[in-house]
């Protein structure tokens, strides 16, 4: 009795025939740096198959701490820009602060005597705005205001009865001391539209001086009779 065939052997999973040495030689030629285990494990015919995705897979962390590192430099970057201009920003500040105010004159409160030979000439300098006295061709003395840059264009602000003997500027008010018949007045007049000369004092004698101590306007007389009027609360 004839034997029956007997099924074929079927390999277990996962190995495969043994490569014979021509092709083991072959593959060793072009072999890449890691695949050395691959090609041993082909030519015992014991390699198992690759997984699908095994590659990907490998890769995909690799991409992911590429990407992290990318987006971290970037941050850096930016907070290093911004860190580098507010430190800049801080050390140009002040000196640009401090080149707006030398160009700007200090406005100082201060007055000033009045002789008649000088009329004219005597003049309160207060910020960039110039305060003076001077006499027109109808004989009226007038307070004008022009600027340091051009002192010779003035604005009439408002006249004075009498002959001036002083002026005086205290927090923005202009103070104007005249001389009348035995008596001496002193006006007060802030520099807005709209604004008129009020008369505040009037003492008796001839003034022939004044002066600014603080807050305090000081008149002298001739006879060195002293008259002082406190310009805070006015």
């Amino acid at each position: 009795m004839a034997d029956s065939p007997r099924p074929a052997r079927r390999r277990p999973t996962g190995v495969h025939a043994p490569i014979n040495a021509a092709e083991a030689a072959k593959r060793a030629a072009h072999v890449r740096p890691g695949e050395e285990d691959a090609l041993r494990a082909a030519a015992a015919g014991t390699r198992r198959p690759r997984a699908a995705g095994t590659r990907a897979q490998g890769r995909s962390p690799r991409v992911l701490t590429f990407a992290a590192v990318g987006i971290g430099a970037a941050l850096a970057l930016v907070l290093a820009f911004v860190l580098i201009r507010a430190i800049m920003g801080a050390l140009l500040a002040p000196d640009a602060r401090d080149a707006v105010e030398s160009t700007q004159p200090a406005a100082e409160n201060q007055a000033v005597t009045i002789d008649a030979d000088d009329l004219g000439s005597a003049s309160i300098a207060y910020g960039r705005t110039v305060y003076a006295v001077r006499s027109f061709d109808d004989g009226v003395m007038r307070v004008v205001r022009s600027s340091t840059d051009a002192p010779d264009s003035f604005v009439s602000l408002f006249d004075i009865s009498g002959t001036p003997v002083g002026l005086a500027v205290y927090n923005g008010t202009i103070y104007a001391v005249a001389n009348l018949d035995g008596s001496y007045t002193v006006c007060a007049y802030v520099d807005a539209d709209g604004s008129v000369p009020v008369q505040i004092a009037e003492e008796s004698g001839t003034a022939s001086d004044v002066a600014l101590d603080g807050s305090q306007l000081k008149i002298t007389c001739t006879d060195g009779k002293a008259f002082e009027l406190d310009l805070e609360n006015r």
